[in-house]
């Protein structure tokens, strides 16, 4: 398998159930080794399944537990899917807070204007975001994003690509749909954890409702 830089491991139980995030990953051949403090302890042989983040991608992986402390848990990989370029994700649905903190006027004034107006995420993507506001942006402007409720100090700049108004489903007036504009790999990273993270939510909720048709 060779020795691969990943960035963060997510370690989960066969039900996707986050169990451990460690950022301090070693990796030789199959083995993975997670290095933190308080680590829950796993029984010895383990199934457990692992999402690996990269700086272009995303690997999910399944294993077994080879050692566990409350320090260190190596896991060796017994499967391993390709490397999906972050890009590639769909978008999923969330209802995650977010303030628009600034607005611009104009390509060539350049004119910025800053505003608090608080608005609410319809759905996200590396790609671009869909959220509700009150507040009329025009299209093709561009807007400046602080995505709070994915993750304290997430700020984007995104460009208005289409206006949609709402019937009050969503106590909102509009809905606006936008594109991600000069996504930094960092950021694009962090919404790419948090879009595999919602899908895996998003599953389990699935699950759930398809285990109470059969109670």
């Amino acid at each position: 398998m060779g020795s691969i830089n990943y960035k963060k491991i997510d370690v989960m139980d066969p039900d996707f159930t986050m169990l451990v995030t460690s950022t301090d990953v070693k990796m030789e051949n199959n083995k993975i080794m997670l290095h933190g403090d308080d680590f829950p302890l796993f029984d010895r042989e383990s199934v457990v399944k692992i999402i690996g983040y990269l700086n272009d991608g995303v690997t999910a992986m399944e294993g077994v537990v080879t050692l566990s402390i409350d320090k260190q848990l190596n896991i060796d990989v017994t499967k391993k899917s390709e490397t999906k370029d972050r890009r590639s994700y769909l978008k999923v649905r969330t209802d995650a807070p977010a303030t628009v903190r600034k607005v611009c006027f104009g390509e060539k004034s350049g004119r910025i204007m800053p505003l608090d107006e608080k608005v609410r995420l319809r759905d996200i993507s590396v790609g671009g975001i869909c959220f509700f506001s009150d507040r009329v942006f025009l299209a093709k402007q561009r807007i400046y994003l602080d995505l709070h409720g994915i993750k304290e100090g997430l700020n984007v700049q995104a460009q208005v690509l289409r206006k949609q108004r709402e019937n009050r489903r969503y106590s909102y007036r509009y809905r606006y749909g936008c594109r991600f504009i000069g996504l930094s790999n960092l950021n694009q990273r962090i919404i790419c954890e948090y879009v595999f993270k919602k899908e895996l939510e998003n599953y389990r909720k699935e699950q759930e409702k398809d285990l109470k048709i059969y109670d």
